[in-house]
């Protein structure tokens, strides 16, 4: 018996990202980090920030790794350590006054252009 293929929809290209809880949740970033968005960014922060998105980078590599190995996927570990990955990102990214929007809206177009021919 086949199996039943899925129906995607495909999005619109290119696409334009601009959605509230974007800017929400890097309010909600800046608020947890130290309290205080306000608050001024030291160099421990910055090392804090950076080897805590390599670290939990690593975590998510490790259940990948272990997915592979094992055959299974433990999705509610995955997602939960990507929302660590997306937390160390936006703060690098409040950290150097960087807004979250401007980087996804980039890395679409940036991906849209390199792979444009398989998009039409």
């Amino acid at each position: 018996m086949k199996a039943k293929k899925k129906n995607i929809k495909k999005a619109k290209y290119p696409i334009e990202i601009d959605s509230p809880i974007i800017v929400e949740y890097q309010e909600w970033v800046k608020q947890m980090w130290k309290g205080n968005p306000k608050a001024k960014y030291t160099l421990k922060d910055k090392f804090i920030m950076t080897a805590g998105l390599g670290g939990e980078t690593g975590e998510v590599l490790e259940i990948l790794k272990k997915s592979e190995r094992d055959g299974k996927l433990d999705l509610e570990h995955l997602t939960e350590e990507l929302g660590d990955v997306l937390y160390y990102l936006t703060m690098i990214c409040n950290y150097h006054n960087i807004n979250l929007i401007d980087v996804i809206q980039g890395n679409v177009e940036k991906i849209n252009f390199r792979y444009a021919k398989h998009l039409k």
